[in-house]
């Protein structure tokens, strides 16, 4: 729970950058086109709210098991062999939850 916690709020300081970041970058530029702006802002919102989603749909529909392994390889960048040593499980399974994850997610945001 601590850790879910704990990426919880990474995510939304992170998130949180990335805005401050971008309305940043658009603030110190000085083209008088204002409408791609609002664009570029508007697609970084619906990505954000995208993510978000992601993240919620995450937490609420894969088993800690799958959240773990998918964190691991595509947060952490580990192997299939890092993660299956720091979980304590095979690389067999750590591949089934990784199918298993991808797979949820598919369905659900690629349909």
């Amino acid at each position: 729970l601590l850790v879910c916690v704990r990426h919880k709020c990474l995510n939304l300081l992170s998130r949180q950058k990335m805005k401050d970041r971008v309305h940043h970058l658009l603030k110190t530029d000085t083209s008088p086109s204002i409408v791609p702006q609002e664009a570029m802002i508007a697609e970084i919102d619906r990505e954000t709210e995208k993510y978000e989603a992601i993240l919620a749909y995450m937490d609420t529909e894969l088993t800690p098991q799958t959240r773990k392994v998918l964190d691991l390889r595509f947060r952490q960048k580990l192997k299939y062999r890092e993660i299956a040593t720091k979980l304590g499980i095979s690389e067999v399974a750590v591949y089934k939850h990784l199918a298993q994850g991808i797979r949820k997610l598919k369905q659900k945001f690629n349909p």
